[in-house]
């Protein structure tokens, strides 16, 4: 595959893996309870069935992390979702969350 070719692949939200960076550009995060509920209410409705996020872009940043373009919102909040139930028990604690996130600053010459 080329540099400049895309590739478009369908994955779980349980098939989430890797770390992934947030570039300055990126809005902060926004999502209030309602987007929140919205998507609990979402997964909820898919009835233990394989559940999909809507599209998230990423593109290589290196050869261990993406570049988040699209779908910090989603991404974010299924990191705080994933916290909490491991720190409620809810989550097997030999697990590791599925993802990480690393925001870049506002502050230049930071990565």
């Amino acid at each position: 595959m080329s540099i400049d070719s895309a590739l478009l692949e369908l994955r779980l939200v349980g098939d989430i893996a890797g770390s992934f960076r947030v570039a300055r550009y990126q809005r902060g995060y926004r999502w209030g309870s309602l987007e929140v509920e919205r998507l609990l209410n979402d997964i909820w409705e898919s009835k233990g069935e394989p559940y999909s996020l809507q599209p998230v872009v990423v593109k290589r940043d290196s050869e261990t992390t993406w570049e988040l373009v699209d779908g910090q919102q989603r991404l974010t909040t299924l990191f705080l979702i994933f916290v909490f139930m491991r720190r409620e028990g809810l989550q097997k604690r030999g697990r590791a969350l599925f993802h990480n996130l690393r925001y870049t600053t506002g502050k230049r010459g930071l990565p």
